[in-house]
């Protein structure tokens, strides 16, 4: 492979694809290695390639393909079975079935075999709680005697140990690790060091962290200033919103591009009310929330099926097993969404019931609320303006 950086079958290679934060800072060139070198059989261009085909999702079918070059090399590249393990907890292989078990043995056999994704990834899974039982006193403990031991040569970990500290509220110990991060290039930390800055009150860190994130190159720090109340936008000058509206859009633009779904969301939110200086533009707005659902952002998902259900979405025609399609992409993408589990419980449409039934049964009636009597009448395609996701 001509790129020098692509040239080699060794961790660093790796790296480069363990995370989407550095699967979209891939140049153009480096894609086009990529797929050239895939194309003639290279396993670990394959790999890369499947990777970066996961995360833009660039065209309808990227998902199958992805899914097919993770399989054909998965005994090859332990990191590869375990991107391949990840598409079984998401229910995105072709079957579309959610398999948490499955996603589960082969996690631990990709592990065993030494993948450091897979490895990364069932850290996650603990320290949330993500179909197991929640344990980041655990997960910081193994992380910090890895530490310790010099055996962490992938600055995600210092990411992942600064999750589990937060999960535990000790949120110096989750400032320091996120500075480590920082310090060994993991850019996208930016976010979350000024976000805990943010919550302890401290605007001015905050917005000095979000700038330099910005200028760094953080996908999620060009969400900055993009929340600002209409209230607070309309005491600016007419010169100050039009700047304001402008670096706005910039930021969501260039954030998009880095693939973050939060920034297709605001860029929705925007031309669907009209905020912040953006002209009302509908079928724009549903645009920018497609592309956000394509890059897995779970808010992107949940916004989408909450309008699927009231209105439905602008040049589709959607029947009841295609709404009841969405609300279970997701639930598994955020089990815990009252949302998602609300509309998911009330489906009733008898094909989706009966080709989803393992697992419905298996992962989703245990999480199900009970309905009370005079809801069951009228709950399939009731909206009652509860989901406002602007309010």
């Amino acid at each position: 492979m001509a790129t020098t950086l692509l040239n080699t079958h060794d961790e660093p290679f790796l790296q480069r694809f363990r995370t989407r934060e550095r699967v979209f800072s891939l140049t153009d060139d480096e894609v086009q290695d990529l797929k050239q070198a895939a194309e003639q059989g290279d396993a670990f261009a394959q790999y890369g390639y499947g990777r970066w085909l996961y995360y833009h999702y660039p065209y309808d079918g990227a998902l199958r393909e992805a899914e097919q070059l993770f399989s054909g090399v998965k005994d090859i590249i332990p990191d590869a079975l375990a991107a391949y393990a990840q598409m079984w907890r998401y229910g995105e292989t072709q079957e579309n079935r959610m398999d948490v078990e499955r996603c589960r043995e082969l996690m631990k056999t990709a592990l065993a075999r030494g993948s450091q994704l897979a490895d990364l990834q069932t850290a996650r899974y603990r320290i949330f709680g993500i179909f197991c039982e929640a344990e980041p006193q655990g997960v910081s403990q193994m992380i910090e005697q890895r530490v310790k031991g010099c055996q962490v040569n992938d600055p995600a970990w210092f990411t992942m140990l600064a999750f589990a500290y937060e999960e535990l509220g000790q949120i110096d110990d989750a400032i320091r690790c996120y500075e480590q991060a920082i310090q060994l290039g993991e850019i996208e930390d930016y976010a979350y060091l000024a976000m805990l800055y943010h919550q302890r009150g401290n605007m001015a860190l905050y917005e000095e962290l979000m700038e330099e994130g910005i200028e760094k190159g953080c996908a999620l720090c060009m969400i900055y200033q993009a929340d600002m109340s209409e209230d607070d936008f309309e005491e600016l000058t007419t010169e100050e919103r039009q700047q304001l509206h402008t670096t706005v859009d910039e930021r969501l633009r260039r954030g998009l591009q880095l693939g973050e779904g939060m920034c297709a969301y605001y860029l929705y939110s925007h031309y669907y009310y009209g905020g912040l200086g953006y002209t009302l533009d509908k079928p724009k707005a549903f645009a920018f929330l497609e592309q956000g659902v394509r890059l897995g952002s779970t808010t992107c998902m949940i916004e989408q099926a909450l309008e699927a259900q009231s209105a439905g979405l602008p040049g589709r025609s959607l029947t009841p097993d295609d709404k009841a399609e969405l609300w279970l992409r997701a639930a598994r993408y955020s089990p815990t969404d009252d949302d998602a589990l609300y509309y998911l419980q009330r489906v009733s449409e008898p094909a989706f019931l009966l080709r989803h039934k393992d697992e419905l049964e298996r992962y989703w009636k245990p999480r199900f609320k009970e309905i009370p009597p005079e809801e069951e009448e009228d709950a399939e395609d009731e909206d009652d303006g509860r989901y406002d996701a602007w309010a």
